[in-house]
């Protein structure tokens, strides 16, 4: 986990060795073990990391393969080790030593470019082969190690953080892009390719970059292919899967020192830790120290969860630790905070909360966390209108829909009508709906000036999908839209920069398991996350199991708005936002006095626009606005 960056000439005029040490030295890391840098005449590669796995510690980075030709920087982990090791023929000692650089480099060397159609697992890495002259540059299937660029006439540069490429050459400005700011206030992030800067461009999940003969190719590698599971029972699928979900946490257990996982006292969470300790207790502990944290609250007690992380901690009585939300809490400090995020994110005001994981997970020696966050890319999301229905009628399945109807309308409590229109009739109409039941309406926040919304329209973008149609049901369609906007809600800032962040739910074999089952696998009505609840059985306490909806972080949000209003309303006086002609000042201000007292018709969307003004803020500040 850390920094991977580099510059490469087009013109095939040297680089400068001082600018790539200037452009590594623009990262971000609060914790670091290495650093290193390669440098030829045309070509610079540098890499700042943290050892979160065994191998990384004897790992230099860049690293290079037997013959000193190729070069790799690489940012993230590797998940089929084993078979990679045994296609790429490894035997003797380095089956277990060899480091997920090296086995990068023996990959490239087998396949050349097509190298990253074998890799699974969270990375970004680049790869300059000396004798062809060619830079590589690979993001992981599912976006969650990100590489960012600036192309011009002279040079491409590349950075994992975006920040690094702040005042690159070749940047003359950090002019704002609007269409971005439009994407991310009406859904909370952008998923066009953009960044919130023009002139700095971003690899897509499952992309290759490569840099040849002065010419920048982008080729896609991978995506999630239509194609279908077909089981004979529903006991084959919950199987299936949860070889597959312990596949995953187990590759995410693989660390240097002690583990740490997230535990919300939610299914997804309480999932992982769960499977985590049974895999531990088959290996007889011989895994690393394995302990838990999870965030109590004392005043905000409707965001309180502790009853139910409890009942994992009984279980497999664990070593548990608490983070207090209420003392660090959303807004506390979050304009010191910003400056850690490379793009405007909701969690900018949850920076304190993050700044004390941190801080734990130092003093326990751990360099690994793991979180359910995205979980919802395999298992749904609460609630799933059950817009399958709609592929029951594109197939004329009439009795098959008949009974799933009247089984939908006895769960969900509304006409039948309304579920044959919205459910059955609409999606086929228009699959890039994200919401069918019915479409939103009134989803334009009051603070957002008329101009700005009209111009971008900003019901459009909060209603629809951002992705071409790929898929002929409209529910997989809805899924695949689910997956590829996983990247944008992954934990960002300064806990990524502090410890290695990993999601056992975006494991790419169980996503693309996930998609290829038929929707009545994995959801039922009144029953969200139907496979998950099933598979666990007798491993999840069953309290947890069974239980229904989640507490969420509103009263929390409510109070420390309250208890932070001072700070709050300075930003509100002149919000920078409102300079740019995209909020009402006067508006935002009376909309965020209401939720001060514990009222607000748009809470997301306000704590977004809020993060987004803290994050301007910060920019205003380090003189880059």
């Amino acid at each position: 986990m850390g920094i991977i960056t580099g510059i490469c000439s087009l013109d095939n005029q040297p680089i400068c060795a001082d600018a790539l040490k200037v452009l590594l030295n623009r990262g971000q890391l609060i914790r670091q073990d290495q650093e290193g840098s390669y440098h030829g005449p045309t070509i610079g590669l540098g890499s700042r990391h943290i050892n979160s796995t065994p191998e990384s510690k004897v790992e230099k980075q860049p690293a290079h393969n037997d013959s000193g030709t190729c070069q790799v920087v690489l940012d993230g982990r590797i998940d089929n080790r084993r078979a990679l090791i045994g296609s790429l023929e490894i035997t003797g000692d380095s089956q277990q030593s060899i480091t997920d650089a090296a086995l990068i480099l023996r990959a490239y060397e087998t396949w050349g470019i097509q190298c990253a159609r074998r890799i699974v697992g969270h990375f970004a890495f680049a790869i300059w082969d000396n004798e062809r002259k060619r830079l590589l540059c690979v993001t992981d299937a599912i976006g969650v190690r990100p590489i960012f660029y600036i192309e011009t006439e002279r040079q491409f540069v590349f950075s994992s953080q975006m920040s690094q490429l702040l005042g690159s050459p070749g940047l003359s400005s950090y002019a704002l892009d609007e269409e971005y700011l439009a994407d991310y206030l009406s859904s909370g992030s952008s998923l066009r390719g953009m960044t919130p800067f023009k002139g700095i461009k971003r690899l897509p999940a499952g992309h290759a970059l490569i840099v040849e003969s002065a010419k920048v190719q982008m080729e896609k590698y991978w995506d999630l292919e239509e194609k279908k599971v077909l089981h004979e029972s529903q006991e084959e699928y919950e199987e299936h899967f949860l070889a597959l979900f312990r596949e995953s946490v187990e590759c995410c257990l693989r660390a240097d020192g002690a583990v740490w996982s997230d535990l919300s006292g939610g299914l997804d969470s309480s999932s992982i830790v769960c499977m985590a300790q049974e895999i531990r207790n088959q290996n007889g502990h011989k895994k690393n120290a394995f302990s838990t944290v999870t965030v109590v609250y004392d005043e905000a007690t409707k965001s309180d969860e502790r009853e139910w992380s409890q009942e994992v901690v009984d279980k497999y009585a664990l070593d548990a630790h608490e983070i207090s939300g209420d003392v660090f809490c959303s807004f506390k400090d979050s304009l010191e905070g910003a400056s850690y995020w490379d793009e405007p994110h909701g969690q900018i005001l949850f920076y304190s909360t993050f700044k004390r994981y941190s801080e734990m997970l130092a003093q326990a020696g751990s360099k690994v966390l793991l979180t359910g966050v995205c979980a919802e890319a395999v298992l749904l999301v609460e609630d799933p209108e059950p817009i399958h229905l709609a592929d029951m009628l594109r197939a004329l399945q009439l009795l098959k829909l008949g009974r799933e109807l009247n089984a939908w309308q006895k769960s969900m409590r509304v006409p039948l009508l309304n579920i044959l229109i919205h459910c059955c009739v609409r999606p086929l109409l228009n699959p890039t709906l994200r919401v069918y039941m019915p479409r939103r309406s009134n989803v334009v926040p009051s603070w957002i000036t008329p101009s700005f919304a009209k111009r971008y329209e900003i019901e459009d973008r909060h209603n629809l999908g951002f992705m071409p149609v790929r898929f002929k049901s409209p529910a997989d369609q809805w899924q695949y839209e689910l997956v590829k906007r996983s990247p944008a809600f992954l934990v960002r800032g300064y806990l990524e920069k502090a410890c290695d962040i990993r999601y056992p739910f975006l494991y790419q074999p169980l996503i693309e398991f996930s998609m290829m089952s038929p929707w009545e696998r994995k959801i039922r009505p009144g029953i969200d996350k139907y496979l998950l609840r099933r598979a666990m059985r007798g491993i999840l306490p069953e309290k947890i199991r069974r239980r229904g909806g989640k507490r969420g972080p509103g009263h929390s949000v409510y109070l420390s708005l309250a208890k932070h209003w001072k700070e709050i309303e300075t930003l509100l006086e002149s919000p920078y936002l409102s300079s740019l002609g995209i909020v009402n000042q006067k508006e935002l201000y009376r909309v965020a006095e209401l939720a001060r007292h514990g009222h607000a018709i748009h809470l997301v969307m306000l704590m977004w626009t809020l993060s987004l003004e803290f994050w301007l803020r910060s920019l205003q500040k380090q003189g880059r606005l």
